[in-house]
């Protein structure tokens, strides 16, 4: 079922150790040595043991070993420092030299070690000074400083890892240049990869499987959405968190879809598309779907190892089918999107669920504590009771937050003038994003009424009670995300909602865990208690009123940043928003347009939106897949509090760094 994978001939890979293997052929054995542990094996040998074959093909000749012994022999007074100067003069291994010596400094990073070492790059362990943050620092390898090649991958996962947001990808931090090298900074991750958890003789099920591979593909069908191909999917690329999530990495080779492209031989032996190794033609997105059934593949062999029962159920059977297709050579014959393939996956999960969560045991235990209640009382159902329990602590929290005030609640609405303004990032913007350009004249020639605060969580409880209304998280059973300092992504659990956000819910609060649907339907609420037609703001109408007739990067004095804004400058040892309206407002009277929660705008997100030639009241593209979202929030630094800075969230997710503000039409 799983192919096999030809390693490269030993002396090729000692050519790649003395940094003398042809370039044209350098970057194929690289990749591969990433995922092969035969090789790192081999080349662990080479680097430590610079002898014998190897020693032939550097310029540690057995003459000039010969002659250091001579000299060793004959000088005995001064054997020692001799033989250190003269073996110091030969060249040292290329492959040997790391880019970074730990502990040092690398611009406003402390680097404390080396914990990942591929073919193109070395990740250290490192912690930003100033902030306190532990990060995954990305450098080139050391031979590979002066390699054009490298170097251009390594600018395009820089240009691509910044503009990524999503619990499945890695999150980028920083991106800079200090001391002549090059580095990027993600987030730090707690887990190991999918080459290690699913390695042969590792304890794995079906829903392990499933799980890494809908992480994966959930990765994918986002990166797809933003027009980019990943190119390089393989099990070193892919990491299980300790809680189980999944984590796609490293965007080195990615390419934009909307660029042709013609086979470059660019991936990991194994992994590759037929047609992307191939010369002639184009490689697309299906590239991905080949390489995710391989990753498919790889990880049912450890699976198959481990439960050879399992092997033969009929869901296994199910999934190595849809391996199977994934893999075909000709990409017309594959599934044709990501989305296909996770929808397959998904109904197979629920399958897997439904049929593994109670064991033949549990179910002789439950049925014996049955007939022995059964005398006595109804039979107890755990799952009921947890249910009930649920349902009143839920009563009882909104309880509690209804001592807080009394309805109704009213909207606090300030006045937007008519007039214009520059949209997009300014000359002086030095975090300008490529989706904030090209900057444009907008024109509102009529007032409107924007919300002075965000929506609070005693708004929105209002609204709760009065309709019957549940959010998204609550209805879909899956509850919302908790931020971390490190990603908007931290932890998901059911019980994760608006009226449990992961930290002490006031009613002062800015609402969160409110997904795009869910600020929909209050603004529709609403509409009908006051008799006035509220919405989302378009990003337009919220730059306008963010600025306030600044043209300046930031929406108040850079320098006085902490008296106007909530963000992790000032929230970082309580990470969750602050009660609305405590920091100074903007001119207009606006409080909190950057940071505190971050707030769903009512346009679908375009990268290339402000090519469009509108002019007045722009609402963006007419469909997507991703929604706009504004002002940065309690966790972000100063690259999300810019007035220009434009973020995208799908509307159904949840996160309790996520909130909104309303607009009405007129004075």
């Amino acid at each position: 079922m799983i192919p096999q994978y030809i390693c490269p001939a030993d002396d090729e890979l000692a050519l790649m150790v003395t940094g003398n293997l042809p370039p044209d052929h350098v970057d194929f054995v690289c990749l591969h040595v990433e995922t092969c542990t035969r090789c790192q094996e081999f080349l662990a040998q080479l680097e430590v043991e610079p002898d014998g074959f190897i020693r032939s093909l550097t310029s540690i000749t057995e003459a000039a070993l010969a002659k250091a012994r001579s000299e060793m022999a004959l000088e005995s007074k001064f054997e020692s420092e001799r033989t250190r100067d003269y073996l110091s003069e030969l060249p040292e291994l290329k492959s040997n030299r790391p880019t970074l010596h730990p502990p040092c400094q690398l611009g406003p990073y402390e680097v404390q070690k080396l914990i990942a070492k591929g073919g193109m790059g070395e990740v250290y362990e490192a912690k930003h000074l100033r902030l306190n943050r532990p990060v995954a620092l990305k450098v080139i390898r050391g031979y590979r400083q002066e390699d054009p090649a490298s170097e251009g991958y390594f600018l395009r996962e820089m240009a691509n890892a910044g503009k990524l947001d999503h619990p499945n990808l890695v999150r980028a931090y920083d991106a800079w240049e200090a001391d002549g090298c090059l580095y990027m900074a993600f987030e730090l991750l707690d887990g190991q990869s999918l080459q290690i958890h699913f390695k042969k003789g590792n304890s794995s099920t079906l829903v392990d499987v499933l799980d890494a591979i809908l992480g994966t593909c959930r990765a994918l069908e986002y990166l797809h959405s933003q027009g980019l191909v990943h190119c390089d999917i393989k099990p070193s690329n892919v990491i299980r968190l300790s809680d189980g999530s999944i984590k796609l990495i490293d965007f080195g080779l990615a390419i934009d879809m909307a660029l042709p492209h013609s086979p470059n031989g660019n991936g990991t032996k194994g992994y590759m598309a037929p047609e992307q190794k191939a010369a002639g033609g184009l490689i697309d997105h299906r590239v991905d779907v080949y390489s995710l059934g391989c990753l498919l593949k790889f990880m049912l062999t450890g699976f198959l190892d481990a439960d050879s029962q399992g092997a033969k159920s009929a869901e296994a059977k199910e999934l190595i089918t849809i391996a199977e297709r994934m893999t075909l050579d000709a990409p017309e014959k594959r599934y044709q999107s990501v989305t296909e393939v996770r929808i397959l996956l998904e109904n197979l999960q629920k399958k897997v669920r439904t049929k593994g969560n109670i064991s033949w045991k549990a179910l002789i235990v439950i049925a014996v504590v049955g007939f022995l209640v059964a005398g006595i009382s109804q039979i107890y159902v755990p799952w009921g009771i947890q249910s009930e329990d649920k349902e009143h602590a839920r009563a009882q929290a909104l309880k509690d937050l209804r001592q807080g005030f009394k309805s109704p609640v009213p909207m606090k609405m300030v006045s937007i003038p008519a007039g214009n303004f520059v949209m997009g990032a300014c000359d002086a913007d030095s975090d300008a994003q490529p989706d904030e350009l090209p900057c444009r004249t907008i024109t509102f020639t009529k007032p409107f009424q924007m919300g002075v605060y965000e929506v609070t969580v005693a708004q929105f409880l209002e609204f709760v009670e009065a309709q019957g209304y549940k959010t998204q998280a609550e209805s879909s059973g899956l509850g919302g995300w908790k931020a971390s300092t490190a990603s908007s992504w931290g932890i998901q659990h059911p019980d994760l909602n608006w009226s449990s956000p992961g930290y002490p819910v006031a009613v002062d609060l800015p609402v969160t865990m409110v997904s795009y649907e869910d600020a929909l339907a209050f603004c529709e609420w609403l509409s009908r208690r006051d008799g006035k037609n509220y919405r989302l703001p378009t990003e337009a109408e919220w730059e306008y009123a963010c600025r306030a007739g600044s043209p300046d990067v930031y929406p108040f004095p850079f320098k006085s940043r902490d008296s106007y804004c909530w963000s992790l400058w000032n929230t970082k040892k309580t990470v969750c928003p602050r009660p609305v309206g405590t920091r100074q407002p903007n001119p207009w009277g606006l409080f909190d347009m950057g940071g505190n929660a971050r707030e769903w705008c009512l346009d679908w997100y375009g990268e290339k939106a402000y090519l469009l030639s509108q002019k007045e009241f722009p609402q963006g593209p007419a469909n997507g897949t991703l929604r706009v979202i504004r002002g940065g929030c309690f966790i972000d630094m100063n690259g999300f509090l810019r007035s220009s800075r434009r973020g995208y969230l799908a509307p159904d997710q949840v996160l309790n760094n996520q909130g909104f503000r309303v607009v009405a039409e007129g004075n």
